[in-house]
């Protein structure tokens, strides 16, 4: 995975507040700015037997889709992106 991908990941996880719902994030390199939209759902359930004092989320179930990407250059100009959206998406759904 790309550091900007990776950003692009790390981004939707920090946005991602509810259990169903639409993100729009976006990530800069050196190059370009990426924007992405798309919708994501979570089902799970909160734990309160594994730590003592502290309740904790289990995710049992994750979907994340980026519906559209847009990719802009320093001078606000779109451009195509060579960015692995299936990647960014598993990497999600695996750390939800």
């Amino acid at each position: 995975m790309k550091t900007i991908e990776k950003m692009l990941a790390d981004a939707i996880l920090k946005s991602i507040d509810s259990n169903e719902g639409t993100f729009c994030v976006d990530a800069e390199d050196n190059e370009n700015l990426i924007e992405i939209e798309g919708h994501y759902k979570v089902k799970g359930y909160i734990d309160d037997k594994f730590y003592h004092s502290m309740d904790i989320w289990v995710t049992t179930e994750a979907s994340v889709t980026i519906d559209k990407v847009r990719t802009y250059d320093k001078n606000e100009n779109e451009v195509d992106v060579d960015c692995d959206i299936k990647a960014i998406e598993e990497y999600v759904e695996i750390n939800l």
